[in-house]
């Protein structure tokens, strides 16, 4: 339903974010255009354009990326679910994330994730990611190719992983670091 309501192919693949410069959604672009997926998948782009995001839409234009390249802009979260379940993939190869949600709401909708192999990406994907370098865009579109290859992604682990990084369990763990703090 909601892959109709957007105009979807059963094939995708999944960005959620701003669409900027500090996602890397140009590159991201770039990256798809070099990939072998291009040809049996669509790229979603769900977010609205945002700092230096115009250098996405040049991206699309020069790779003639117009009918496989979809930009929905700002996605209610009633929607976010279905379309992390339904797509194929998450690409989230970002330059900057302060904690990357992205990655744990594709993981608890059991989609796998390819992300960047810096920042906090890593620390939050775990075992259950594909790791890319976000500055190689030939990388990138290998590591797009081998995710829609892959044969192996265990979406229920990846659920189950993602379930441990909650507000509640973090805020335990705060309050144990503040009462260890006090009765030093």
């Amino acid at each position: 339903k909601v892959r109709r309501h957007f105009g979807l192919n059963k094939n995708y693949l999944l960005f959620v974010g701003s669409i900027s410069g500090r996602k890397n959604t140009a590159g991201l672009v770039e990256a798809f255009a070099k990939s072998k997926a291009k040809n049996d998948y669509e790229m979603v782009f769900a977010g609205s354009i945002s700092y230096m995001g115009e250098h996405t839409l040049e991206a699309i234009k020069r790779n003639n990326l117009g009918e496989k390249v979809k930009i929905l802009g700002y996605v209610e979260n009633e929607h976010l679910a279905a379309l992390y379940s339904g797509a194929k993939g998450f690409l989230f190869p970002t330059f900057y994330e302060g904690f990357g949600f992205p990655i744990l709401e594709s993981m608890l909708c059991e989609t796998p994730v390819l992300t960047s192999n810096i920042g906090s990406a890593p620390e939050i994907g775990g075992e259950f990611s594909r790791y890319v370098d976000p500055n190689d865009f030939q990388a990138i579109a290998d590591g797009i190719d081998s995710l829609v290859e892959q044969n192996d992604f265990n979406g229920a682990l990846a659920r189950e992983y993602a379930k441990r990084f909650s507000w509640e369990t973090s805020a335990k763990k705060m309050l144990r670091i503040y009462e260890k703090l006090l009765n030093e």
